[in-house]
């Protein structure tokens, strides 16, 4: 009989499926790890499963509150301030925690912040192609529309520049 995982150690996630009896492809993933949130990455990299939405189905859901919470934030190795549970856009660095954010300075932010990615889709991107099969959340396909914007430049608030690579 083989041993149940060992809770001090990390398990990469396809070791960690074939030690609970979890196949990654399904729902089950989710169920088992409800305390995970798909974005970043990880709604690319852990969608197999879910259910998929049409992006009209997030229009007006704005990021906001997440943005101005700061209950929960992160700071990466580069310096950059993360609030929410947006990794990949920063208006903030240790260097300067309370930075001018306005439209001039962060635009791409300003547009989740006010409304959301379907909003910030048709202000900044409108020749973006969404995936016509959907996406897990707004998350998700927030992260599909910055990486198409992050390739212009545009957009200081994008980075660090690791996180759009694939």
């Amino acid at each position: 009989m083989e041993r149940l995982p060992d809770h001090g150690r990390k398990y990469p996630l396809q070791e960690s499926c074939r030690l609970l009896g979890i196949e990654p492809s399904d729902s089950t993933l989710w169920q088992v790890h409800s305390y995970l949130n798909p974005c970043g990455r990880a709604a690319r990299q852990l969608s197999d499963g879910l259910r998929l939405h049409p992006v009209d189905q997030f229009s007006g859901d704005a990021c906001g509150r997440t943005f101005r919470a700061t209950s929960h934030f992160h700071i990466d190795q580069y310096g950059n301030l993360f609030t929410g549970h947006c990794p990949g856009i920063s208006v903030a660095t240790i260097d300067d925690l309370h930075p001018t954010v306005d439209e001039t300075t962060a635009p791409f932010f300003m547009a989740l912040s006010k409304g959301g990615p379907v909003e910030a889709w048709k202000r900044h991107a409108p020749e973006f192609v969404p995936d016509t099969t959907g996406y897990i959340g707004k998350c998700h396909f927030c992260l599909e529309l910055r990486r198409h914007l992050f390739e212009s430049g545009t957009f200081a608030e994008l980075r660090p520049r690791e996180m759009y690579w694939n």
